[in-house]
């Protein structure tokens, strides 16, 4: 019976370490990835907030060019856990550079209607938590009505 004990504790310890392990870096790519993708290098997820759901805490998550405005169009970023956010990378994943290759930040006017959050928000504990390479912009979410004015 000890036998049997030890040998599943050992499969359960293998299988969290496999987890933490896969989940400590997570690419995203606008263009290549999808939300059912594992989030390697080869395979990315879409959206941002897919990697940061899927990521463990103090996980990194590499963001290739584009504009992102997150799943389902709503409009803000949230995490629970420290991350480590790096954008602006090309394609491949190769070289980071704001300038040549931004990563990009911005919900449409229409993720307003659905929640008026701050586009970035930690809701506990921060201690390690880097945000690099990532341009916020709102200047597409406004009030503005062509029928209703402000």
């Amino acid at each position: 019976m000890k036998n049997v004990v030890l040998k599943s504790s050992f499969i359960f310890l293998i299988g969290f370490l496999f987890i933490f392990q896969s989940h400590a870096q997570i690419y995203v790519s606008k263009t290549t990835g999808d939300n059912k993708n594992k989030g390697t290098k080869e395979s990315p997820v879409k959206e941002i907030d897919k990697a940061i759901e899927i990521s463990s805490a103090g996980g990194t998550i590499y963001i290739a060019e584009g504009t992102y405005s997150s799943t389902f169009g709503i409009g803000y970023l949230e995490s629970d856990k420290p991350l480590k956010l790096y954008g602006s990378y090309d394609k491949a994943f190769t070289k980071q550079d704001i300038v040549s290759h931004p990563t990009v930040f911005q919900p449409d006017n229409e993720s307003g209607g659905k929640a008026r959050k701050a586009l970035l928000k930690f809701t506990k504990d921060v201690d390690g938590t880097i945000v690099n390479g990532i341009l916020f912009d709102m200047g597409r979410r406004n009030a503005f009505s062509p029928k209703e004015g402000l």
